[in-house]
C-alpha cells in the first residue's frame, strides 16, 4: 500500500535560477527516497493498530513514522530557508509546517491513546492523525517535487 505518494515528480511550476533547481533537485531526489519508507512505517504502524498491539509495540512503529516525517520537515525547513522563488518558498513553509504540527498532534494523541490503552476514542484520534501527517507529508512532497519539474 503507497499511502504517501511516491510517484515520481514530472510537473514543472516555474523556471527557475541554477541554485534553486540545484537546491530541489537535490532534496526532491531525498523525498523520492523517504516518501516510500515513510509510507511503509505508517503502513507497519496501521497494521499494529488493527492486530490491537499493545502501546509498546504501536510506539515502536510511531517512532520511525515521526523520525521519516521529520525528515520530509527537514527537507521543506531547508527549502524555504535557502531558495529564491518567493512563490516555492512560501508554499513549502506553509506545508512544511502544516506537516510538523501534524507530526505534533500524532505525538500528543499518541501518548493520550497509550495512557488510556485499549479504550477506541484515543486509538482512533490517534489514527485520524496519522491520515493527516499523510495527506501533509504527501502534499509537501507533491509541493516540491512539482517545483523541480
Amino acid at each position: 500500500m503507497n499511502l504517501v505518494d511516491s510517484s515520481t515528480c514530472t510537473e514543472k511550476v516555474e523556471e527557475l535560477n541554477e541554485k534553486d533547481e540545484q537546491l530541489l533537485d537535490f532534496y526532491s531526489t531525498q523525498l523520492e527516497v523517504a516518501a516510500p519508507r515513510l509510507s511503509e512505517a505508517i503502513t507497519a504502524f496501521i497494521t499494529s493498530i488493527h492486530q490491537n498491539d499493545p502501546p509498546q509495540e504501536f510506539n515502536s512503529h510511531l517512532r520511525y513514522v515521526i523520525l521519516l516525517a521529520h525528515k520530509l520537515v527537514f527537507a521543506g525547513d531547508t527549502i524555504h530557508r535557502n531558495i529564491d522563488s518567493l512563490k516555492i518558498k512560501l508554499a513549502v513553509e506553509t506545508l512544511s509546517n502544516e506537516l510538523n504540527d501534524n507530526i505534533k498532534m500524532l505525538h500528543l494523541s499518541s501518548k493520550v491513546a497509550t495512557k488510556e490503552f485499549p479504550q477506541v476514542g484515543p486509538m482512533q484520534r490517534m489514527v485520524d492523525n496519522i491520515w493527516n501527517l499523510t495527506k501533509s507529508a504527501t502534499s509537501l512532497k507533491k509541493a516540491i517535487c512539482n517545483a523541480t519539474g
